[in-house]
């Protein structure tokens, strides 16, 4: 018999042994190989899940808490040679009043026809935003049991200009409640997960018409995303975004002065960005600083007039100032020395809220000498000298004055009714640019605009020598490489291969024993015969 046939008979004979073994080993690799496909599909599924967030987006324009024009989207995919579209997004809370089930921390995402092209699968979705149709993704429709043709209650907070706890920045706004009809219930493939957070929980969502979610924020035409697909590295689509932005972009607006013969450059926050206001100054030497403010109370001795606008500035900016009014010193209308019977070296005290520790709202005041009076004519007459206050220049009367702060407005007297009917914001009180910056600088700027005396002509010269200073980053507008980002959110810290072969470490040692006490035992039951073949001379 031969070596070779010999094995081949011990095999046979002792088969139920082997396949012991054989079946030890087969546990031991299947839990090692199943260690492993568990770490390779999490890693599967959280790349899938990145692309089902993202669509075919590879960037994005983002702009924080600004806004920019929805025509950006065009002008941006033209120049760069790109796919571009714009989208308002928000927060807020849906309900179904059926059922009055609810849901909050609802992503509002405000789309055009083009967002549904970024879609994982490209889709056609239409929402007529006359009929105040939208459509929800799968998650909000299984936590509302949503259906189509069902109603559904939208509510969202109208974003301020500036923050809440800001002075002059508006009352609170209400609620703003859209009643919808659900016209489609999206799923992953065509957005429903959309998401510009790297997480693995799709949000409840309903997508509306851009228009219908811009009525809704008081923001026309405006949107604060932009989603772009194509292959431009992120450097390029930074510089094509930089020639592409205009004024209202940054938030800004040139407005015509006729009396001044000069242009008011003002933002939509009413106070200019301390970077984009820093920027301009030193790129346009004519850029005359101005900051106009609410002062509670102008009062000198026994007497005071309430709620007034006062006016920091240049003597560049206005002419009627003296060259050299000093720190202390105040220039006031004709209308306010008559209405306090003071004139020139009179002292006059002014009031007026500012942000103190804690952001809680303190009142301050500074005491200045009268160095002139002037007559409400020209440029000092001018109502434009104060910017777009909330709750202040949209209001007729001024005893309806609601800016947010705690006002007496029962103070306000037939007079000065009668001033606001005429001069509106016309300021009473004017001071040098630099305590006006003492007074009335806030962490969100300490300018209100900046006077620039051109030509009327020259606007369109005035606005490309700002363009050329400003860049999109002062805005937030930044353009972020989504794609890369949603690779680097599946590809964890964690090497989930690794993390569930350890986590299996105790059951593969198991297995490892099972299979060596397995040949061990078949060892045991033939260890006669091997001493018998050992004892006639066959070797081991």
């Amino acid at each position: 018999m031969t070596a070779f046939r010999y094995i081949l008979n011990s095999v046979a004979h002792h088969r139920f042994a082997y396949l012991g073994v054989l079946a030890g080993a087969v546990l031991g690799a299947t839990v090692l190989l199943g260690a492993m496909f568990a770490g390779d599909s999490v890693a599967a599924s959280l790349k899938r899940i990145g692309q089902l967030r993202i669509g075919q987006a590879s960037h994005v324009v983002a702009a924080g808490d600004r806004f920019f024009r929805e025509a950006l989207a065009d002008e941006l995919a033209t120049q760069a040679g790109v796919k571009a579209t714009p989208v308002l997004l928000a927060r807020g809370t849906a309900t179904q009043p059926t059922t009055r089930a609810f849901a909050t921390q609802v992503q509002l995402v405000g789309v055009t026809p083009g967002f549904w092209q970024f879609s994982p699968t490209p889709a056609t979705v239409a929402l007529d935003a006359a009929k105040n149709e939208v459509a929800v993704n799968d998650a909000l429709a299984r936590r509302l049991a949503l259906k189509v043709g069902d109603t559904l209650v939208v509510r969202l907070q109208k974003p301020g200009v500036l923050s809440g706890n800001a002075p002059i920045a508006g009352a609170e706004t209400k609620l703003e409640s859209v009643r919808c009809t659900v016209a489609a219930i999206v799923g992953e493939e065509s957005f429903g997960r959309f998401n510009l957070e790297a997480t693995q929980v799709a949000p409840p969502s309903v997508f509306l018409p851009i228009a219908l979610l811009q009525t809704a924020v008081n923001r026309p035409q405006r949107a604060n995303l932009l989603l772009v697909s194509g292959s431009k590295p992120t450097a390029d689509l930074t510089a094509t975004l930089a020639r592409a932005v205009r004024l209202a972009d940054y938030g800004l607006a040139l407005h015509w002065r006729e009396a001044a013969t000069a242009f008011d450059l003002t933002s939509e926050r009413i106070f200019l960005d301390p970077p984009m206001a820093q920027a301009i100054a030193a790129a346009v030497p004519a850029a005359q600083p101005v900051v106009s403010y609410l002062v509670n109370d102008l009062r000198a001795g026994a007497r005071a007039t309430p709620y007034s606008i006062g006016a920091a500035t240049t003597p560049a900016a206005a002419p009627f100032l003296p060259a050299d009014l000093g720190p202390r010193e105040v220039v006031i209308n004709r209308w306010l020395a008559d209405d306090l019977q003071i004139g020139p070296g009179a002292e006059l005290t002014a009031a007026f809220f500012q942000v103190g520790a804690g952001d809680a709202l303190v009142e301050r005041s500074a005491t200045f000498r009268v160095r002139a009076v002037v007559p409400l004519e020209d440029v000092a007459a001018d109502r434009a000298w104060m910017p777009e206050f909330p709750g202040i220049s949209d209001v007729k009367n001024q005893s309806d004055w609601d800016p947010g702060l705690p006002l007496k407005l029962d103070r306000i007297r037939p007079h000065d009714e009668k001033y606001w009917d005429d001069y509106r914001g016309t300021p009473k009180a004017w001071f040098a640019i630099g305590a006006g910056r003492e007074m009335w600088a806030t962490r969100w700027g300490e300018l209100t605009a900046l006077r620039i005396a051109q030509p009327q002509d020259r606007a369109a010269e005035l606005e490309r020598q700002l363009l050329g200073v400003l860049r999109p980053e002062l805005n937030q507008l930044l353009v972020r490489d989504v794609r890369a980002g949603a690779k680097g959110s599946a590809q964890s810290a964690v090497d989930f291969g690794g993390l569930f072969l350890g986590m299996s470490f105790f059951l593969i040692l198991a297995a490892l024993g099972l299979v060596a006490m397995l040949f061990q035992l078949s060892l045991l039951l033939r260890n006669r015969e091997d001493a018998l073949l050992g004892a006639v001379g066959v070797p081991a």
